[in-house]
């Protein structure tokens, strides 16, 4: 009973990321060259794996930025965050 349990768990998750083939991440740039930008406390992504829209402009460390995964190991750099309070127009 359980490894059938687990093996609809499978098939709805595969049929899930079928339909939803990509996953959102906030991060911090953690170091500008070569561009590294911090996930969580155990996830880096560096420069290899990060594409970074022209419109974003220049990555200096502390900046936030919205990342999307689009496939295995692409990553795009949509924007830079601006937290409520914070200055957006720079």
């Amino acid at each position: 009973m359980a490894d059938m349990l687990e093996a609809i768990k499978g098939i709805v998750k595969n049929t899930l990321d079928a339909y939803m083939p990509f996953s959102a991440y906030y991060g911090t740039v953690v170091q500008e060259s070569p561009l590294t930008v911090q996930i969580d406390p155990k996830f880096y992504l560096t420069h290899e794996f990060l594409t970074v829209l022209r419109h974003v402009g220049p990555l200096e460390e502390g900046s936030r930025v919205f990342i999307l995964k689009v496939s295995d190991g692409e990553y795009v750099v949509m924007g830079k965050v601006v937290l409520p309070g914070e200055d957006y127009t720079g």
